[in-house]
């Protein structure tokens, strides 16, 4: 997916490259239209340059998310990490997850709950924006759009490098389950582990301008009780 030109905000095309070789040509099938050629010309570890017919050349480069960050000073916000569960009951896994931010006594989290039968592929995985308060040596997370959403959770204060937390989650205040949470991702997102970490009003800003639109997709692998996922 790229963005095109001011007037329109992007477009985008999908290919399946099996066992062609980059550099190389694939035909790619846009949302619309008929398939076209387009042409890997260059490829490296950090970009690559894709030709298309009438479209002219581009080049790719990896780099993080651009942000203009306006803060100089040493980073306020810690990221504690991603933590983890995938419970799985008969041909149905049960998935919930966290990235975690905190600054003093304010935290963030991003938060997935989901389930999804064995073997299936689930797009448009979105995470929600929590915001946290200490309560009687738990951190309280609710909603951080302000709107009056009925699924909240609390978690235990997480140590230096823990490998795991222990997680409550409410819905319509009363206790819905338990969870413990285990250090990393079943869904991967580089998008919040580059998350800027100066100041908790840049993290926290930064978090939701990245989130619109924003979804990931899940392979619900439950073999081992493992989940894999890759993001979008």
């Amino acid at each position: 997916m790229f963005k095109c030109g001011e007037n329109v905000e992007c477009v985008y095309a999908e290919a399946d490259l099996g066992a062609i070789p980059v550099p190389g040509t694939f035909k790619a099938q846009s949302e619309t239209g008929l398939p076209h050629d387009v042409v890997v010309s260059a490829w490296r570890k950090d970009r690559l340059i894709l030709d298309f017919s009438r479209r002219g050349s581009y080049t790719f480069v990896r780099a993080p998310v651009s942000y203009n960050e306006t803060v100089s000073a040493p980073g306020k916000v810690s990221f504690h990490g991603s933590f983890s569960q995938a419970r799985i009951d008969r041909d149905y896994i049960y998935l919930v997850q966290i990235w975690l931010w905190q600054s003093g006594d304010r935290w963030v989290a991003y938060y997935v709950r989901r389930n999804a039968k064995c073997g299936s592929t689930n797009d448009f995985v979105f995470a929600s924006g929590y915001e946290g308060k200490p309560r009687r040596g738990q951190i309280y997370f609710t909603s951080a759009t302000g709107d009056q959403k009925i699924e909240e959770f609390q978690i235990t204060v997480p140590a230096a490098a823990a490998d795991h937390i222990d997680a409550q989650i409410f819905y319509n205040g009363r206790p819905l389950e338990g969870a413990t949470l285990k250090r990393g991702s079943i869904l991967h997102s580089p998008i919040y582990e580059s998350a800027p970490n100066t100041d908790f009003e840049v993290t926290t800003d930064w978090l939701k301008t990245v989130s619109m639109g924003y979804f990931m997709s899940w392979k619900a692998e439950c073999p081992g009780n493992q989940g894999r996922a890759s993001s979008s």
